[in-house]
């Protein structure tokens, strides 16, 4: 960014820089480039890693609906009570 010519957009800058320097060209110098395996295992982590997330994603949210279901009857049941109070003249 501190090297960015002026009146140059950042992502025009950026197209430039990927294609003068060739950092994508460097082994290892990906995101999920672990030294010492190569892209097929690599791929199969990703997908058992993707899988794993998908099963949390599911279960959380799972927990959630069942959470603010009970949640809500609870405090509809606190609310006719109330209201029951209200109209019995206590």
């Amino acid at each position: 960014e501190v090297r960015r010519p002026p009146g140059i957009l950042y992502e025009q800058w950026d197209q430039r820089l990927m294609a003068d320097v060739g950092i994508n060209q460097v082994p290892g110098m990906g995101q999920l480039d672990i030294e010492g395996m190569d892209p097929g295992d690599q791929n199969q982590y990703i997908e058992d890693i993707s899988t794993i997330l998908a099963f949390g994603v599911v279960v959380v949210l799972t927990f959630g609906f069942v959470f603010g279901y009970v949640y809500l009857q609870n405090l509809q049941a606190k609310a006719d009570m109330m209201q029951r109070l209200l109209d019995s003249g206590y």
